[in-house]
């Protein structure tokens, strides 16, 4: 989770971290800044925010679907999104692109914009 929740307000105890409106200030808290970075190798946690890998998922492939495919997941759910829709994804980084695998697994029509060739080429083949 890329935030630093409460964990006692309506929306933490739902389990939607992300929209806590009552984030604790890390550094107040741990009396340091190191471990606050979400990209980092180590970085600082409440075990109650951490999600059970199961023994057959690799790191990897958790870290990828909780920070690729999770926000989108989450909000395709919210907007039931199906096959009768059409998204479009803004930015084709590792979330747009996580966007575009849920979006075509719910049989939506997917229209990526990107500038980068690379990404762009990446979302052509998903």
């Amino acid at each position: 989770m890329p935030t630093s929740p409460c964990g006692w307000c309506a929306l933490c105890l739902d389990g939607d971290y992300i929209h806590c409106q009552d984030m604790i200030n890390f550094e107040a808290f741990h009396a340091s800044h190191d471990g606050s970075a979400t990209m980092a190798q180590y970085l600082v946690k409440p075990d109650w925010l951490l999600i059970p890998i199961p023994d057959d998922v690799s790191y990897d492939h958790a870290g990828m679907a909780c920070c690729g495919l999770g926000p989108t997941f989450g909000a395709f759910n919210s907007m039931k999104v199906d096959r009768f829709d059409t998204v479009l994804i803004t930015g084709l980084g590792p979330v747009g692109l996580g966007g575009i695998v849920n979006a075509r697994y719910r049989g939506a029509r997917v229209i990526g914009v990107e500038s980068n060739p690379w990404r762009a080429q990446r979302a052509c083949e998903l």
